[in-house]
């Protein structure tokens, strides 16, 4: 499988599609998090719903649960809708998961930004969230740009974005008022 990397100008255009914040300002795991707005944090708590759940404990006393059928997760403002969850605990069990996987049609939605592919990955300690598709490319669109790719990778933790297999960004013309 071929990787394409995002040049300079399309990863410019990418943080200001994603980006809330202003551009060039050193900040923490968690402004970038926020900026992204996929942050998995333990400061909110965390509600999943779905028809049906099983939980499992490991024998290093990790709890696994894994969520079937019109799986919706909040947190704060961020939402995850998805047909399969895996949320995986820390033996402690608190602070929320620290991973989860969301697999079928995902849905992310946080602000303005929506994200969709097949497979989401969570992993709140190393502040990273992937997404990536098998059926088309992954997307994520704010407003009426878009960014596509075969998978998109936030490390929140060093406010950037990878975009592989295919990268496409579109930007949609603004306003002579926006410019």
């Amino acid at each position: 499988m071929s990787r394409v990397g995002v040049s300079a100008v399309a990863l410019a255009l990418l943080l200001t599609l994603v980006a809330s914040g202003a551009a060039g300002e050193e900040e923490s795991a968690e402004g970038a998090a926020a900026r992204f707005g996929l942050n998995l944090s333990g400061d909110a708590p965390t509600s999943i719903r779905a028809e049906q759940l099983e939980a499992s404990q490991d024998a290093s006393g990790r709890e696994r649960v894994i969520f079937e059928g019109k799986v919706e997760v909040e947190q704060g403002p961020l939402r995850i809708f998805c047909d399969w969850l895996e949320a995986t605990y820390s033996e402690s069990g608190k602070g929320g998961p620290e991973r989860l996987v969301a697999r079928g049609r995902v849905r992310i939605l946080e602000g303005g930004r929506e994200a969709r592919c097949t497979e989401a990955i969570f992993e709140r300690v190393r502040n990273r969230a992937v997404c990536r598709s098998s059926t088309g490319p992954a997307s994520l669109r704010r407003g009426d740009d878009v960014v596509e790719g075969e998978e998109i990778v936030f490390d929140l933790a060093r406010s950037t974005v990878r975009v592989s297999g295919g990268a496409v960004v579109r930007v949609a013309p603004r306003e002579e008022a926006e410019r």
